[in-house]
Order: structure tokens, then C-alpha cells, then sequence
């Protein structure tokens, strides 16, 4: 217990160092997924995350409004020139 708790300290270092401290545990899932299901190109499908172990077992209200969210805080940028449901990874 006394590792799983140094490495939650540690994960909420990291957080607080990349600026995420401030993001609810929805949103941070739906952004490491999103993250890890980018193409090179930074692009990811919705339907990706839903289906990622990070964010597959959240309510879809939930996911939903966290992907709005990240999307109103530009940490997610969704494509209006392509098909619905595509989005990219902001580059920071």
C-alpha cells in the first residue's frame, strides 16, 4: 500500500508540474486516453476512447461532458472539417 501510495503522490506531482491538477478524474481519463489513441498526426476518433480501458466503463453523460470540457479549455481540438467524431490532441 505504502508503493501505491508513493506512486499516487508522484502521478499527482506530475499533474500539478504539466497543469492538470485543476481537471476533474474524468477529464484527465478521457485526456490520457485520447493521448494514447492519437495518430502522428495528434487525430483520434471518439469512438477510440470509448472503447479505451481508461475511459470505457465511464457513463457516456460523463465521457461526453469531460470531452466537451477538454475541448472548451483547448486541451482537445475537435476537426470541423472532417467527419463527425474527430478530434485531435492539442499541441502544447
Amino acid at each position: 500500500m505504502k508503493q501505491l501510495s508513493r506512486l499516487a503522490k508522484l502521478i499527482f506531482e506530475i499533474e500539478i508540474d504539466l497543469g492538470l491538477s485543476d481537471l476533474s478524474q474524468p477529464e484527465k481519463l478521457v485526456l490520457m486516453a485520447a493521448h494514447e489513441q492519437s495518430d502522428a498526426d495528434g487525430q483520434f476518433q471518439t469512438h477510440q476512447l470509448l472503447s479505451h480501458p481508461l475511459s470505457a466503463k465511464m457513463a457516456r453523460p460523463t465521457f461526453f461532458r469531460a470531452l466537451k470540457q477538454l475541448e472548451q479549455k483547448e486541451l482537445l481540438l475537435r476537426n470541423p472539417e472532417k467527419k463527425r467524431g474527430l478530434y485531435s490532441v492539442a499541441q502544447t
